[in-house]
């Protein structure tokens, strides 16, 4: 009971909390304050109504619920909600031991402190996501904050992030987006007011020392969580910094000490994003972050990435999924390669026996008819020595014997007693035959068979086949003589539909698919809405469950950042005449680096409907970025007004 009493108070404090930060960014503009506001409504509102439809299992969208409050578009969400299960289960300390083979150890963390803090139930994520929207919010709005009021382009960016729909939906389930973002934000504030602290003159001695302390452990912390959860992240942010340092190197008025303090921290990065990524980390990679790469390996990392990038692609298209990025028809016929020629395929010619030979008769008479019947072919006789003596029965070769020499498939004769006669017809034009006592006889248009029982015996006539369509058949004359074997013709079978629509998700990998085709594809996903895509024969894609109206407004609100971003920051690098700012370096470093990557390697629009959201929120702080500190620089440009008379 005193465990309930106290989780109850500890919500209500966190929902206090929540009603401070919104306190605090409403003090600097009643717009932006509005547009944070209803931001959070949404999110929150929102997460609790489809929290307890899931948990009660109420009559809608059924087939879409996962139960206890999840959903199935946040199936990561029930994983992370049982690690954190899982690692309390072993005490409370044992948060501080996450296992290594949990994936996003630092957000487990995060759950499992909620969790012990506001009890078992999976709606402790709508706390966490609300917490990291009003803090990310707060931040961007210190960030575009000028004389105590936000600017429009700070405005429009926080407009920008709090009405994305995929923002919205991400944040009603327990997912690492939120968290992930709030932590990239973090990073760069954190970046941007330690070279604040470098570069400016304004603090003093012990000041500046305590604020880069600060800076250093909170700089340390993020670089090591953001790699936990996404480690090429970590990575970039890595590279971002090392820009950063190398510029407070050049500009700082203590270089001597930005140097070695600054090495210092390029080296604790590197340990960090070493420990926080293990074994998620490529080993290339690895071996650089411990300063053991040797000089070769270091010339090759861009081959060794485009490597790695591939195998992702390939490992995507592998995985079945619904909905999978397939090339569609217009891709896939403009940018095809000629297909190279098929490798040589050796026939091996079937053993004759006589079952073989019988059953071809058939099939050689059906191939004949359909075809013109060619001349017949006078083929020489083997010369074999006349003989007077009377030709003995069992000596009689049968006439398969000569069929086989000729390289023509005829029947063979059978010699059953000395009174009978076996006969066999066929349409083929055969060769010459030849008996042994005497001399070959002309070819006649339909060849018998005969196995004469005595020399006064007369060969018989063929019988004409009443139906010219109709294979000619064996006929055996015999004592218990089996059956012939007529060749039944090949059924074609029928061919497949057009794009069939296949019930079970199938992997997508195809080799014959260039880089190109995979890369327009993907760039078409990403871009231009799927209903207007799939219609144009750029792309073709499955699934969804109904979802792909909001994600289709989702793509059309994401290229309208890309285009107000694009046309802000042309506008403000022509009016400061292309002069860049440091945190707008690290933003391109850290998320537009990272876009092209990205949008090649994932084949599933799922995953890449999420992972475009951190490509969205660089977008959305360009503008900022890149305003931010010009307004800084040329306010310490302007000459000092002189002093009254």
């Amino acid at each position: 009971m005193f465990l309930v009493a106290a989780q109850t108070f500890a919500t209500a404090l966190a929902c206090y909390g929540l009603w401070r930060l919104l306190r605090i960014i409403s003090g600097s503009g009643r717009i932006p304050a509005l547009i944070v506001a209803l931001g959070f409504s949404a999110r929150a509102l929102l997460s609790v109504a489809l929290f307890w439809v899931s948990y009660l299992r109420l009559p809608l969208g059924r087939s879409l619920q996962l139960g206890r409050g999840f959903w199935f578009y946040g199936v990561d969400a029930e994983y992370y909600f049982g690690y954190a299960l899982e690692t309390l289960s072993r005490g409370a300390t044992a948060i501080l031991h996450v296992s290594p083979s949990y994936p996003a150890r630092v957000f487990v963390q995060v759950i499992a402190v909620a969790v012990q803090l506001f009890g078992p139930i999976p709606s402790v994520g709508i706390l966490i996501n609300c917490f990291t929207y009003l803090g990310l919010c707060l931040l961007i709005a210190r960030l575009g904050t000028q004389d105590a009021r936000i600017t429009p382009v700070t405005t429009a960016a926080l407009a920008a992030i709090s009405f994305a729909p995929a923002s919205i939906l991400n944040s009603t389930q327990m997912l690492k987006d939120p968290f992930f973002h709030f932590l990239l934000v973090v990073a760069l504030v954190v970046s941007l007011k330690w070279h604040d602290l470098w570069t400016s003159a304004d603090a003093s001695g012990r000041r500046r020392v305590a604020g880069l302390f600060g800076c250093a452990l909170l700089l340390l912390l993020c670089a090591y969580a953001i790699t936990t959860i996404r480690w090429y992240f970590g990575i970039l942010l890595l590279v971002s910094c090392a820009v950063l340092f190398l510029w407070q190197m050049i500009t700082a008025r203590q270089r001597v000490a930005a140097i070695v303090v600054n090495l210092a921290m390029l080296v604790l990065l590197a340990r960090v994003a070493d420990a926080g990524g293990l074994d998620d980390i490529p080993d290339y990679v690895r071996d650089i972050l411990r300063m053991r790469a040797a000089p070769r390996t270091i010339a090759s990392l861009p081959k060794s990435v485009v490597s790695n990038v591939e195998n992702v692609r390939v490992g995507f298209e592998r995985t079945p999924g619904a909905t999978n990025i397939k090339p569609g028809g217009v891709v896939a016929t403009t940018t095809a390669a000629p297909p190279p020629p098929p490798p040589p395929v050796e026939t091996v010619p079937p053993a004759v026996t006589s079952a073989s030979v019988i059953d071809s008769g058939a099939a050689t008479a059906s191939v004949a008819e359909a075809k013109p019947k060619p001349e017949p072919v006078i083929t020489k006789p083997p010369v074999v020595p006349q003989e007077t003596k009377p030709v003995v029965p069992q000596e009689t070769k049968p006439v398969a014997t000569t069929a086989i020499a000729t390289k023509k498939r005829i029947a063979p004769t059978k010699t059953i007693a000395p009174t009978k006669t076996i006969t066999t017809t066929t349409t083929t034009p055969p060769p010459a035959t030849t008996s042994i006592a005497e001399p070959a006889p002309p070819p006649p248009q339909t060849q018998t068979a005969i196995a004469q029982a005595t020399p006064a015996e007369k060969p018989k006539k063929p019988r004409p086949r009443k139906k010219p369509a109709a294979p000619a058949k064996s006929v055996v004359v015999a004592e218990k003589a089996p059956a012939p074997v007529v060749a039944k013709p090949a059924v074609q079978p029928a061919p497949p539909p057009v794009n069939p629509a296949p019930s079970n998700p199938t992997p997508s990998f195809d080799p014959s698919q260039n880089v190109k085709q995979r890369f327009l594809s993907s760039v078409a996903a990403t871009f231009v809405p799927r209903a207007i895509a799939q219609r144009l024969g750029w792309i073709r894609m499955g699934g969804g469950r109904g979802f792909w109206f909001f994600a289709d407004i989702d793509t059309i609100v994401f290229d309208i950042v890309l285009l107000f971003a694009l046309i802000t920051c042309a506008r403000q690098l022509l009016r400061s005449r292309g002069r860049m700012t440091p945190m707008f370096v690290m933003v391109v470093l850290l998320f537009m680096v990272a876009a092209v990557p990205l949008i090649y390697a994932i084949a599933n629009f799922g995953t890449l409907f999420r992972h475009r959201q951190m490509i969205y929120l660089g977008l959305c702080l360009l503008p900022v970025a890149l305003a931010h500190r010009q307004r800084q620089q040329q306010k310490e440009e302007q000459p000092p007004e002189p002093a009254a008379m």
